[in-house]
């Protein structure tokens, strides 16, 4: 029982670390603007983007983020490994 307590734990924890819901929790498109954590960027064709993500979890946050952004992306670097 004790066991089965601790594997839903470190399931739970396993899932509120994702990238990809990292980046769909602090990433956000509000009212034509471009929300990053607490900045806001108006999302119009002067908006250039570079993308640069480096590591394990790049390439789940690079798509994620292409989700909410992808036409203002300009270009950038994303280095990691891809499961």
């Amino acid at each position: 029982m004790l066991s089965q307590a601790a594997l839903n734990i470190f399931h739970h924890a396993l899932l509120s670390v994702d990238a990809k819901d990292a980046v769909g929790r602090t990433v956000k498109r509000e009212n034509g603007r471009l929300v990053i954590a607490d900045r806001s960027f108006q999302f119009d064709k002067h908006l250039s983007i570079y993308v640069v993500a480096i590591g394990k979890a790049a390439y789940q946050m690079a798509l994620e983020f292409d989700k909410i952004a992808g036409e203002q992306i300009k270009g950038g670097v994303v280095s990691g490994v891809i499961y």
